[in-house]
C-alpha cells in the first residue's frame, strides 16, 4: 500500500513498491491511503502501465484503488486516469473496497 504525499521526494518507495511490470500477469495497487500524488508519481503509474502492456500484459489487469473522495480521487478525474486504468474506491478509513460498475 502506498501512502501519504507521493510527490518526487517519494519517487525511491513508489519503485520499490510497484512489481516488476515484465514479471505479472497483474496488479492491484492500493493507493486508497495516499493523499497527494504530483506529476512524477502520476508518470510513474503510467510508465508502470506501459511497460506491463509493452511486456504483453493485459492493461485491464493492472487495477488501482482510490481513496473515493478527496484530492486523489479528483486527480485522477481530472486527469481522465480513471479512464486508463480499471479503478476501485475505498474508503480510507475503513477496509471496504467498492468496485463502480462499467460505464
Amino acid at each position: 500500500m502506498l501512502e501519504g504525499e507521493l510527490d518526487i521526494f517519494r519517487q525511491g518507495d513508489m519503485a520499490a513498491a510497484l512489481p516488476d511490470p515484465s514479471a505479472i500477469g497483474g496488479a492491484t495497487i492500493d493507493l486508497s491511503r495516499a493523499t497527494y500524488l504530483d506529476s512524477v508519481a502520476i508518470g510513474m503509474l503510467v510508465g508502470f502501465r506501459r511497460s506491463f502492456v509493452t511486456a504483453g500484459g493485459d492493461p485491464q489487469k493492472i487495477v488501482l484503488i482510490l481513496p473515493n473522495a478527496g484530492p486523489v480521487h479528483r486527480t485522477f478525474e481530472i486527469c481522465g486516469l480513471t479512464r486508463l486504468f480499471p479503478v476501485a474506491y475505498a474508503d480510507p478509513k475503513d477496509s471496504g473496497v467498492s468496485v463502480p460498475s462499467p460505464s
